[in-house]
């Protein structure tokens, strides 16, 4: 997985998306998650969340704007040391830290919850079946990540390191169940329909078992 580390450093060192607010791109923008910020305050509340890990966190544009419970502990980790070391300079505090953390290798910290936004559509599928298959070792009882709506024929195509395709992790060879916890609608048009949603440990390693 070392050329995941090399693809995405270049893409923060050479504002790869292109955008002016946020090194992480158009969805990273607090004008695209103004409805995100606000559902994931609620999601926190209604599941008791007190601890997450947030990887990969990127600029921590959007996040920093969030409406944490009292007391919530975060840990946002990035494959980029750059980005890292930028944040815990300029963010971190008591009950927030930064780390580096190759979600596709590393060990994930002890948290109640794993968010893992626009991330796993940029990975080849051997990465992100072992940051799936990582999750499921780790102490995380929740994950919430991203996966596409409505698009037709297409079949989860391999791409390269920080390539991107549509992603519907619902289908092959991912094939995680559709009766989740929890779902938060997080696209904006004319960008495709995408939704958060969120699955228990048990219901990870279920479907990584029924593979085979």
């Amino acid at each position: 997985m070392k050329d995941l580390q090399s693809v995405f450093a270049g893409h923060a060192a050479s504002n790869y998306w292109g955008n002016d607010e946020s090194l992480s791109g158009d969805g990273s923008t607090l004008a695209y998650t103004y409805n995100l910020r606000r559902e994931l305050a609620k999601f926190l509340r209604a599941f008791r969340v007190t601890s997450m890990f947030d990887a990969p966190c990127g600029d921590f544009n959007w996040m920093r704007a969030v409406e944490f419970p009292e007391n919530f502990s975060y840990i946002g980790g990035d494959i980029v040391a750059s980005l890292v070391e930028a944040n815990q300079a300029r963010y971190g505090d008591d009950t927030r830290r930064f780390i580096a953390c190759d979600i596709a290798s590393d060990p994930l910290p002890d948290a109640d919850l794993w968010f893992c936004r626009d991330c796993l559509f940029h990975l080849p599928q051997a990465a992100i079946l072992s940051a799936l298959a990582g999750f499921c070792r780790s102490r995380i009882g929740f994950l919430m990540t991203t996966t596409h709506l409505n698009v037709s024929d297409f079949d989860n195509s391999d791409i390269a390191p920080g390539g991107f395709r549509l992603i519907d992790l619902y289908k092959p060879p991912y094939r995680l169940p559709r009766e989740v916890l929890y779902r938060i609608p997080d696209y904006v048009f004319p960008y495709p329909q995408r939704e958060l949603c969120v699955w228990s440990r048990a219901q990870v390693a279920a479907a990584l078992t029924s593979r085979g």
